[in-house]
């Protein structure tokens, strides 16, 4: 039975998960750094505790999505949703929910460039900043190397935004792809076998590899000693010992943050990954928005105004939602080591919105390419 919003005795927040085979852990780490925050802080608010409904949305195509939150909205009432999906999934699922004025707050790597004039009022994204990562990390090797590049990917990958976004980094600034090579095999000795096959020699080309995270680190052991300057994804985290760049907005994969940390080791009995500073960044805001509802009538707009001024402070890192991208963005540390779990050193720390009008206009031209992200495989 429907139910009204005064008479709810707790705020319920609609969670859509993916499942993961790259990353078979993301959607429980996503959902308990959620938990975590609110373990943390107080649950309890003028209109009674968060309530976490979780759906499972599969591979999270458009289709499943959209009936998973069809039922969080009509069956469980909720008064807004959060989750992990594809930048370009999500638009479509806000534009729907915008009718019916359900905030949504959407969190993933920041693997897709979206166009600022699509972002519906009622979306906001808490990202890495993937691409953006990528792009600042082009424009600085080939501000500060002269370099002969070899961009690899596989085949099922290339459609990455932060693979383009690096290439147009280091074209905006002049740099030299000698080539760019694109694999047919998703299975790492297949993947070998047909790069060996293709590419004798590496001989004065820096490689620059956009590969799923269990491809990159298997496929870096593979390559030849003689290669001691390459350009990684933050993912790798094997002990191959040449030097390796890459961009991310807080260096390592998780903060320093010594409640975070402490918590996700007391509560979580493990070590924290990526997957739970997301779901903690996403309880934050929850957090933060849970503590506006005070008239039920205003609940979408009071939901909306705590995003828009969101700011968030985790470890050394701060983080403020961007007023027209709707996305809570830090700066962008580029890094340079032998991998992000170890010490490395930085090398440049840029502003992540500090990329020319028409470099964004063109990462947010329609695409063609396969762009579905490798978390959903």
């Amino acid at each position: 039975m429907l139910e009204k919003k005064e008479s709810q005795k707790s705020i319920k927040v609609g969670v859509l998960m993916p499942q993961s085979t790259e990353y078979p852990k993301a959607r429980i780490n996503f959902v308990n750094g959620i938990k975590l925050y609110f373990t943390l802080f107080e649950n309890k608010f003028q209109r009674g505790k968060v309530e976490l409904i979780i759906e499972d949305i599969g591979f999270g195509t458009n289709t499943l999505v959209n009936e998973k939150a069809h039922k969080l909205l009509v069956e469980d009432q909720v008064n807004l949703i959060v989750g992990h999906m594809g930048s370009s999934t999500a638009v479509e699922l806000a534009q729907m929910l915008s009718q019916v004025e359900i905030p949504v707050l959407i969190s993933n790597l920041g693997e897709g460039a979206i166009k600022t004039d699509s972002i519906p009022e009622n979306l906001y994204f808490n990202t890495f900043q993937f691409w953006q990562s990528y792009f600042h990390l082009g424009q600085y090797l080939a501000s500060n190397f002269k370099r002969d590049w070899i961009l690899i990917s596989s085949l099922y990958d290339s459609g990455y935004d932060p693979l383009r976004a690096f290439r147009v980094g280091l074209q905006t600034n002049g740099a030299h792809i000698n080539n760019e090579i694109y694999l047919n095999a998703h299975e790492v000795g297949d993947l070998i076998i047909e790069f060996k096959s293709r590419i004798k020699s590496l001989e004065g080309l820096t490689p620059a590899l956009f590969l799923p995270p269990s491809l990159l680190n298997q496929f870096v052991d593979t390559l030849d000693s003689s290669i001691d300057e390459m350009v990684i994804t933050p993912f790798y985290n094997h002990d191959n010992p040449a030097n390796k760049y890459w961009a991310f907005p807080g260096g390592t994969l998780t903060p320093s943050d010594p409640s975070f940390i402490n918590g996700v080791q007391e509560y979580l009995d493990t070590t924290p990954d990526l997957f739970h500073v997301l779901g903690y960044r996403s309880g934050a805001m929850v957090y933060e928005a849970a503590q506006k509802l005070n008239a039920p009538k205003d609940d979408s707009i009071n939901i909306l105004n705590a995003w828009k001024g969101f700011t968030f402070q985790l470890g050394d890192e701060f983080f403020s939602v961007d007023q027209y991208t709707h996305e809570l963005m830090g700066n962008i540390k580029i890094f340079k080591g032998q991998s992000s779990t170890k010490q490395s050193e930085v090398c440049s720390t840029v502003d992540a919105n500090d990329i020319p009008k028409e470099i964004i206009e063109e990462m947010t031209m329609t695409k063609a390419a396969f762009t579905n992200p490798y978390m959903f495989y």
